[in-house]
């Protein structure tokens, strides 16, 4: 009995570090960033953060994000036969594609300003790098790392907020300094 229990503990330490490692910047984003930037952006300019930072999710899951599954999926192979990843020129390709789509969809909801668009591509870049990034942390099933990494984000939003609150008026820098 007390080996089947001392089986189950770490997996489900795991899974606690795991759904608060990402509950974290998920509470922090719902409960205080996107009511803040509502409040101090007003409802027109808020409609088009909440279609950008949709817009920006989108890309990253659809592209990094797929990448780390497939990365998590075929890392063993990739090891047992001494191959070196091609995930660094597909993360290269994804990243040029990135920044077109987001240069269009700025274009189309007449967001044209080159500093505005610099800053959400630049965002946008690093969001994919975090997260693909992070998943070296899931190949070694390292979950406190994880959680290292989520509460270094969630003060970087914190950071960001002031940033944006004090002194730069942009709701990019926000997630730039995170």
């Amino acid at each position: 009995m007390m080996k089947s229990i001392e089986k189950l503990k770490k997996p489900l330490i795991d899974i606690m570090l795991n759904i608060i490692s990402n509950g974290l910047p998920t509470i922090v984003l719902q409960l205080i960033v996107y009511p803040l930037v509502a409040l101090k952006l007003g409802a027109t300019r808020n409609d088009l953060f909440l279609v950008f930072m949709s817009v920006i999710h989108i890309i990253v899951a659809s592209t990094s994000g797929s990448l780390c599954n497939t990365r998590l999926l075929l890392n063993s192979d990739y090891i047992q036969k001494q191959v070196k990843g091609d995930f660094n020129l597909i993360v290269f390709i994804f990243s040029g594609l990135n920044i077109i789509i987001l240069i269009i969809v700025s274009i189309i909801y007449n967001s044209t300003d080159i500093i505005d668009i610099f800053m959400m591509v630049f965002l946008s870049l690093l969001w994919m790098a975090r997260d693909y990034l992070i998943v070296e942390f899931r190949l070694n099933l390292n979950f406190r790392e994880i959680l290292y990494n989520n509460i270094v984000l969630v003060i970087g939003i914190i950071l960001g907020i002031i940033g944006f609150n004090f002194c730069f008026e942009n709701w990019r820098i926000i997630f730039i300094i995170s």
